[in-house]
């Protein structure tokens, strides 16, 4: 037995082995792979266990990851998949908080290579792009024909338009924008059996020509228009009529007499895959609508003494028609006093609120905003609402403002010990005029648990995040996340809102025994993704109710399972600073029989932030050895961390780790 063994049993600690020997039986699999695949095809320990967390807190190992280089490379991973019956999640940047991008089988990362933007077309404001385009590449491509992609999500220099178009996301101005599905104007996907379609506007003829093919893209569109037509009453009664509702699969879109998405109200199937997270198509390239970037934008910072009060503030505010309406709470405000970056940023507060909302203004010109902040002021002030508000029209102190917002969200996870603020309850969202009698019970069911929670978000479109602290170590924390889960659920639907997206694959408050609140979830929509997924591999955990969150369902015989359910736990994540440490100090590039350098792992600069959390855990559990590059201008890990932040570290990243 080696002696990490003989640790984790003395200390009563039985989290699997992340880096225990290969997957049961998966050499046909990963030989079927390697002889189709032009790309790379990774099924080591180290990039198994990197693959094997994403945002969220669960933790699932893969038997492989295939970082393809074309469309071919994805269509033969697909037909493998197939053939072995092995599940497959294809995967963005990462940043899901509801385990959306790991799985037990082959993970597909498009993001290394399959990352090309197609073509740009600023006269008819359309761009083509791969699946694994980085938001913030594609919007620096654009950025001299004053074009974006809309959806301004905080992740966007490492979140991908796959992932964007399987999640649905959004962002900071979705009150102004929408949401991603309100930009896709087409997609080319690839089916679950290999079958390559494309799916955009068609008019009426065209629609009953698709309807009448014998093949599988036709029965998707047979079985969506039947699914609509014969559920349109059970879709309007039960799907949430709120701007944030992502979750489920999007058959309101779909119905006779819908609304025009994009301007566009021509029948669409990509809007049907647009936030279906994968369960029915892969997409291998997307057309997208495009935003002119406002040349303009002023700011107002309300301050408020209690939370409550803030968010009972902001319906008034929507009448104003505003881009952005932000809430910061004190807990998420505080973690920033003790940050010397951080605290220099607090300059514009005025007090010591309890809350504050961020409210900007977006426009062609400046001076023409002018009036619309002043009555916006004017209008607060005589409903008494807010203790200070501070205008705010020069736009290097607006920046101010929004870095202070953006580090607070790292700051107030980052506390001392192995209570953390989880993302499990993140997104809920409810219709801004309930806003404020929703969170006072949310907060209601955290106290009543015995902990608290971070709040913030786009209080415009009544989507917060909300993130209570629970020590995921400990048995008590772990039933003190399933309670408030469950609990929260209960609030959710009482309300009439909508759960966070990630509802077909993870536990949380959209997936829970008894409990079905994904708008999807008709009758019908079981029998119709069999249809259009027919002999397809099973998703992970894509059963009707959810398993508790230590353990998946019994794997199936014959079907690779790394480690048996066992591998997915939650992950009680361990404390910065010590990660950091762990990570500091390696001595040399290991060196095989030749003497030839093996560095193991260079994580790219745009993610290697994500991937330092389960690096810091594998070093300081002896799996793996760090290395600093000496002849970079880094050499320790806080540095690396500090330009990290300050983005200044561009390419590959410079740490490299080795199995010990």
């Amino acid at each position: 037995m080696r002696q990490s063994d003989e640790r984790d049993e003395t200390a009563g600690d039985r989290r699997p082995d992340l880096l225990a020997g290969p997957p049961r039986e998966p050499a046909p699999l990963l030989e079927a792979l390697k002889s189709t695949v032009t790309g790379e095809v990774r099924s080591d320990r180290l990039t198994r266990a990197l693959y094997a967390t994403d945002a969220s807190v669960y933790q699932v190992v893969p038997v492989a990851v295939v970082l393809p280089r074309s469309e071919a490379d994805v269509l033969a991973t697909i037909r493998a998949c197939g053939r072995f019956g092995v599940p497959l999640t294809a995967r963005g940047g990462g940043t899901s908080q509801a385990g959306q991008c790991i799985g037990p089988g082959v993970i597909l990362d498009c993001s290394k290579y399959f990352n090309r933007v197609l073509e740009i077309d600023a006269a008819e404001r359309r761009a083509r792009v791969e699946p694994g385009c980085v938001l913030d590449a594609l919007n620096l491509a654009l950025k001299p024909h004053n074009l974006q992609f809309a959806p301004d999500i905080s992740t966007s220099n490492r979140a991908t338009i796959g992932g964007m178009v399987a999640n649905n996301s959004s962002g900071t101005r979705s009150v102004l924008y929408g949401k991603t599905i309100d930009h896709v104007a087409a997609l080319r996907v690839a089916l679950v059996d290999g079958t390559v379609a494309s799916f955009g506007p068609l008019d009426a003829g065209e629609l009953e020509a698709r309807s009448r093919r014998d093949d599988l893209e036709g029965a998707c569109y047979r079985m969506t228009r039947q699914l609509a037509t014969e559920h349109a009453g059970e879709i309007d009664r039960r799907y949430p009529k709120i701007l944030r509702r992502v979750g489920g699969y999007n058959l309101d879109a779909f119905v006779p007499g819908r609304p025009a998405i994009g301007g566009d109200d021509r029948f669409n199937l990509a809007h049907l895959l647009v936030g279906s997270e994968g369960t029915l198509a892969v997409t291998l390239e997307a057309t997208l609508r495009l935003v002119e970037v406002p040349r303009a934008k002023v700011v107002l910072v309300v301050e408020f003494p209690e939370l409550l009060d803030a968010l009972a503030a902001v319906p008034s505010i929507l009448v104003h028609g505003p881009s952005a309406v932000e809430v910061v709470d004190r807990y998420v405000l505080d973690s920033t006093r003790l940050n010397p970056e951080a605290s220099r940023l607090r300059d514009f507060l005025q007090g010591d609120p309890g809350a504050i909302l961020i409210i900007e203004l977006s426009g062609d010109d400046t001076a023409a905003l002018f009036p619309g902040l002043d009555a916006l002021d004017a209008d607060l002030a005589a409903r008494g609402v807010g203790a200070h508000r501070l205008a705010v029209r020069e736009p290097a102190k607006q920046a101010r403002i929004w870095k202070l917002r953006t580090l607070a969200l790292g700051l107030s996870m980052a506390e001392k010990g192995d209570a953390k603020a989880v993302s499990f309850v993140e997104d809920t969202a409810v219709a801004p005029e309930r806003l404020r009698d929703f969170i006072a019970e949310f907060l209601a069911v955290i106290a009543r648990h015995g902990t608290k929670a971070g709040v913030y978000a786009h209080a415009s479109v009544g989507c917060l995040h909300v993130r209570p602290i629970v020590n995921l170590k400990t048995e008590e924390g772990v039933r003190r996340f399933e309670a408030i889960a469950n609990d929260v659920a209960g609030i959710v639907l009482k309300y009439g809102g909508a759960p966070l997206g990630g509802a077909r694959r993870r536990p949380g408050p959209e997936r829970l025994p008894g409990v079905d609140v994904r708008p999807g979830a008709l009758p019908g929509v079981p029998h119709a993704e069999a249809d259009v997924r027919p002999e397809s591999p099973p998703q992970p955990g894509q059963d009707r109710r959810c398993a508790p969150p230590d353990r998946e369902p019994a794997p199936r015989p014959g079907v690779c399972h790394p480690g048996g359910p066992d591998d997915l736990r939650l992950l009680g994540r361990r404390r910065p600073a010590a990660g950091r440490r762990a990570l500091r100090g390696g001595r040399g590039v290991p060196q095989d029989a030749r003497g030839d350098d093996v560095p193991l792992y260079t994580g790219d600069a745009a993610r290697i932030g994500a991937d330092l959390a389960t690096l810091a855990a594998l070093v300081s559990e002896g799996r793996l050895r760090p290395i600093i590059d000496r002849s970079t201008a880094w050499t320790d890990i806080d540095q690396l961390l500090e330009a990290m932040a300050k983005g200044q570290v561009a390419g590959k990243a410079v740490l490299t780790v080795a199995q010990s």
